[in-house]
């Protein structure tokens, strides 16, 4: 039944945070009466947690992670992979259960034999690579070991492929190369052990694969087609641009100024105070990179159209 209620909140988009507090609590309960049905109710949970950036609170996601650890198989790398995940987005790195996670994650990788050459395996580690890029400043050496192995692995099942990318997930590619910015721009022991370990080569491979060839096109909402229209009164512009391995909503011409449109699952909890950490992610390499970054959120923008024209010239200081 959990799974099944997950499963609509995930489809809909739910982001009820009291209702996931409640069904936290339950799996808990679960967790502590039946280990294994708890740990499958628990994962689900997470899961939503994690796709829908809500937060249940009161310490409920690291007693979820911390009763789901000791079940992961040692093969299951995708469940530990969404472990790191959801602990990584929520900013519990400095929790306990965050390091017994990198650990168990760095043993599986390491005794990886045949594993290693199953597509749900290799999901499942390229699942592992933005967790390890999101904040960089906690367990950096852990992580640091932890990706470079990550990246020898996938190289491995690329490389047997004959550098097809088609045999590639889509999604993994582009993680990859979220993965080879982050390392090159603000990692540096991360980059010089890549350089070290031989990955260098085949990861400006990666990077140089074109956005557009792997049909990682991005709707565009009836926000932006707004905002579009007010800057085609202001200032011309361009929807969805590729620059490194992000789609960005609209460039403004003639200058370096990205404006990005975040709607509600751009947010933990739809708190507009609270970035979600791929978001953030995104917009510190973006201004890393030396983009001037605008963000508008959807909370902010208005009904009528010239409250419109006024604030998008507010936000460009036209």
């Amino acid at each position: 039944q959990l799974d099944m209620i997950c499963a609509v909140f995930r489809k809909l988009q739910i982001q009820n945070v009291p209702l996931m507090r409640a069904l936290s609590l339950r799996s808990i309960e679960i967790l502590a009466s039946d280990r294994r049905g708890g740990a499958r109710a628990a994962s689900s949970v997470i899961a939503t947690c994690s796709k829908l950036n809500v937060d249940p609170g009161e310490d409920l996601l690291e007693r979820m992670v911390a009763g789901v650890l000791p079940t992961v198989s040692f093969g299951d790398i995708q469940r530990l992979a969404l472990l790191m995940q959801a602990l990584s987005k929520f900013d519990l790195e400095e929790n306990q259960v965050f390091g017994d996670v990198l650990a168990k994650a760095q043993r599986m990788l390491g005794a990886a034999g045949a594993k290693s050459k199953a597509r749900p395996w290799l999901v499942g580690v390229g699942q592992m690579l933005l967790p390890l890029v999101f904040d960089p400043h906690l367990h950096m050496e852990m992580k640091d070991k932890l990706l470079i192995t990550a990246l020898q692995k996938i190289r491995q099942f690329h490389l047997s492929l004959g550098d097809d990318y088609d045999g590639l997930n889509e999604q993994l590619v582009r993680q990859l190369q979220i993965c080879e910015l982050a390392m090159r721009i603000e990692r540096p022991m991360a980059w010089i052990a890549a350089q070290e370990e031989g990955l260098g080569p085949w990861l400006n491979t990666i990077r140089q694969a074109k956005v557009e060839a792997l049909d990682l096109a991005k709707a565009t909402s009836e926000q932006h087609q707004q905002v579009a229209g007010i800057l085609e009164y202001l200032r011309d512009h361009d929807l969805e641009v590729v620059i490194g391995p992000y789609i960005t909503d609209i460039r403004v011409h003639r200058s370096r100024t990205l404006i990005e449109v975040d709607g509600p699952l751009h947010f933990i909890n739809r708190d507009t105070q609270r970035y979600s950490a791929t978001s953030r992610l995104k917009h510190r390499l973006l201004r890393k990179m030396g983009w001037r970054l605008v963000n508008l959120q959807w909370s902010d923008w208005p009904a009528m159209r010239h409250s419109r024209v006024g604030t998008v010239q507010a936000l460009l200081h036209l």
